[in-house]
Order: structure tokens, then C-alpha cells, then sequence
């Protein structure tokens, strides 16, 4: 069985009362932030010891693409 992501964070953005815009720069910021990381871990000596979920490219396509669906949704297009 996979194991199932902690969405709590998640839940919590979405039952707040968070304009689309707002919501789409806190994707933005979380993807920059974990797209630093990922690099900064990458090139260290201790990169082994560190796991880099696999799929990480495909899951900041998904924000990047919900990002911009929230942009749309933002300007009524």
C-alpha cells in the first residue's frame, strides 16, 4: 500500500477564505522554496543520506499548472 501525503496543509489553504491570486503565490513560493532545496541538497556531499521523492519534477508541473488555472480563475477568463 502507498502511503497516503499529509494533506492538512493543503486542507487548511483550501477552508480558509483565500482569493485564487493569493493561493497562487503561495504556490509559487512553496515551488521556488522546494526547488532551492532540492538543488542545495543536490550538491552537497551528504546528498545520499537525503531522499528526493522521484516524481518531484511531475508534482511541480501540477502546482505550476494549478497555479495558473487560479491566476484565470482570478481575472474571470
Amino acid at each position: 500500500m502507498k502511503p497516503q501525503p499529509d494533506l492538512t496543509p493543503l486542507q487548511e489553504f483550501l477552508t480558509l477564505d483565500i482569493c485564487p491570486m493569493d493561493l497562487a503565490e503561495q504556490l509559487d513560493e512553496l515551488a521556488y522554496c522546494y526547488s532551492r532545496l532540492v538543488i542545495s541538497v543536490q550538491q552537497t556531499e551528504q546528498a545520499e543520506q537525503y531522499g528526493i521523492y522521484k516524481n518531484t519534477t511531475e508534482h511541480l508541473f501540477y502546482l505550476r499548472t494549478l497555479r495558473d488555472v487560479l491566476m484565470k480563475c482570478e481575472k474571470g477568463v
